[in-house]
C-alpha cells in the first residue's frame, strides 16, 4: 500500500495528504485566474462605459426626446452610476476570491494556519455575497415571469 504524506499546519495539527494539497493548489490557481480574468472584465466594462458615454447619452436623447425621461436631465448620470456602481461591486465580490487564491498560495508555501484561516474566511464571504446576488437575481426573475 501506499503510504500517503501528511504535512502538519501549525499549531491545530491541521494535516493535509498530498491529494488535498494539491487540490487547494488547483483552487488556489483557477480563483486567481478567474478573479483576474474578471478584473480585466471590469476594467474593459468601465472603459467603454467612458468611452461609449455619448453614445448612451444620444441613446437616451432618441429615445425620451425633449427631456421626458421619468428621470428628467440626470438620467444620464444616473445610467452611467448604475454601471460604474455594479462594476465596483463585482470587484469588490471578486477581491475575496483574489484574497483567498493568494493566501491559500502562501499557506502552501508557509504552512501558517494564520494564513490558511484567513484564506478561507475569505473563500466564505465570497461564497456568501454570490449567494445573496443569486438569490435576488432568481427573484427577479421570478417577479417578472409573473408580472408579463
Amino acid at each position: 500500500m501506499e503510504e500517503i504524506k501528511q504535512d502538519h499546519l501549525g499549531d491545530m495539527g491541521l494535516k493535509i495528504d498530498s491529494e488535498a494539497r494539491q487540490h487547494l493548489s488547483d483552487s488556489s490557481k483557477w480563483g486567481k485566474f478567474i478573479s483576474i480574468t474578471v478584473f480585466i472584465f471590469c476594467g474593459i466594462l468601465l472603459l467603454f462605459a467612458i468611452v461609449g458615454s455619448s453614445a448612451i447619452k444620444e441613446m437616451l436623447n432618441r429615445m425620451t426626446p425633449g427631456n421626458m425621461s421619468f428621470l428628467g436631465e440626470y438620467s444620464f448620470g444616473i445610467i452611467i452610476g448604475i454601471i460604474v456602481f455594479a462594476i465596483v461591486i463585482m470587484s469588490f465580490v471578486y477581491y475575496f476570491l483574489y484574497n483567498y487564491s493568494v493566501k491559500m498560495k502562501s499557506t502552501l508555501l508557509t504552512e501558517d494556519v494564520d494564513t490558511f484561516n484567513k484564506g478561507l474566511a475569505s473563500l466564505k464571504i465570497f461564497f456568501i455575497i454570490t449567494t445573496i446576488l443569486s438569490i435576488i437575481t432568481l427573484l427577479n426573475s421570478i417577479y417578472n415571469l409573473f408580472t408579463l
